[in-house]
């Protein structure tokens, strides 16, 4: 190793070895860190710093620690300023890859990767997760695998884990590097789950609507109604919620289920089954509604209609809500909220 960092009477420094065989002690404050790693177009946000900061031989603490925040402080778009200089990238470059808050209040929208995401759940900034080969082949971590919905890893067919496949514990933004774990365990072993069919499909969904790439391909491949690709981000994920939350008829769920970050296990029942409902939804529409509305969870929709992030998501929760449960019921629930009075757009994005 070149170099490695210590810490000496509370000042972080960096020592050198010079080409001579001598050493050199620099205040790190003097200077970025000097092996500078390249910002890919599809990378997360928070594996770029923790990429940058442990093949420079440091740790995600010390990187809060030069920008004078607390340790259990998480990065955020308000830190891109400074972070970029030190990591050596555009500082707006950085910024579209951290979330606008690292905590949400009710109502209040976190914004990271050009989405928008009502709940905190729905990105994984505090449980991240991992294709096991992916990391060995291009050594960094993937924006799409921050989506809570996000399963599998559509290149290699493998599931996605949380969990360090040799010991269990969980993987933490904080680690060694992108490849080890805290535990001290090679993170980029083989071992996960092979990914299914409907899992693979869901993923390629997310992954249309996140990059917005092959969006038209994947709607007709997979049978879906062409207004699912007029949905954003939080729209879809809230629409599979709605479709998979459930799994059986009528089944009880709990208050803050749409809240909760889920395990990648989870994630893939829930996305699983809300895809092939949702297929089931766009061959039958719009007669579907007997049929679905016992396994269909109408809380998910209600938090798109009443506060949706595009108009466009509003409408189509509406036109899909009213085809499901009734047109009386959408009635009831216009009733309840004033904004809904007006008609809605459904039809014509049909």
């Amino acid at each position: 190793m070149i170099g490695k960092w210590i810490e000496k009477r509370s000042s972080v420094v960096f020592k050198v070895f010079l080409v001579r065989g001598q050493c050199e002690v620099i205040r790190l404050f003097d200077l970025p860190f000097p092996f500078c790693q390249e910002l890919f177009d599809d990378e997360s946000g928070l594996g770029f710093c923790l990429r940058v900061v442990t093949t420079n031989g440091g740790k995600l603490h010390l990187l809060r620690k030069m920008l004078g925040i607390g340790r259990s402080v998480r990065f955020n778009a308000v830190h891109a300023q400074k972070l970029a200089p030190l990591l050596g990238v555009d500082a707006s470059r950085l910024a579209y890859r951290l979330p606008i808050a690292a905590t949400v209040a009710p109502g209040v929208p976190r914004r990271c990767y050009g989405h928008v995401f009502r709940v905190a759940g729905l990105l994984r900034m505090s449980r991240p997760q991992l294709c096991a080969l992916c990391i060995q082949e291009s050594g960094y971590l993937k924006a799409h695998w921050d989506i809570g919905l996000s399963s599998c890893c559509v290149k290699h067919g493998l599931g996605f884990t949380d969990k360090c496949l040799r010991c269990g514990s969980a993987v933490r933004w904080d680690r060694r590097s992108v490849e080890w774990g805290h535990c001290g365990h090679h993170l980029g072993r083989t071992g996960t789950s092979v990914a299914d069919g409907k899992q693979l499909q869901v993923q390629r969904l997310l992954d249309g609507v996140f990059y917005r790439q092959q969006l038209s391909q994947v709607l007709a491949e997979f049978s879906l109604h062409p207004c699912i690709g007029l949905l954003s981000m939080d729209g879809l994920i809230h629409t599979l919620y709605a479709f998979g939350l459930l799994h059986g008829p009528w089944a009880a769920t709990s208050a803050g289920a749409l809240a909760k970050c889920l395990s990648p296990g989870y994630a893939k029942a829930i996305a699983a089954r809300g895809l092939v409902r949702l297929q089931a939804w766009s061959n039958e529409y719009p007669y579907a509604g007997e049929k679905l509305a016992p396994v269909v969870a109408a809380a998910a929709f209600i938090k798109v209609i009443v506060h949706p992030v595009t108009p466009q998501d509003r409408s189509i929760a509406l036109g899909m809500y009213g085809s499901i449960f009734g047109r009386r019921e959408l009635e009831q629930l216009k009733s309840r909220h004033a904004a809904l009075g007006q008609k809605s757009l459904f039809e014509e994005t049909l």
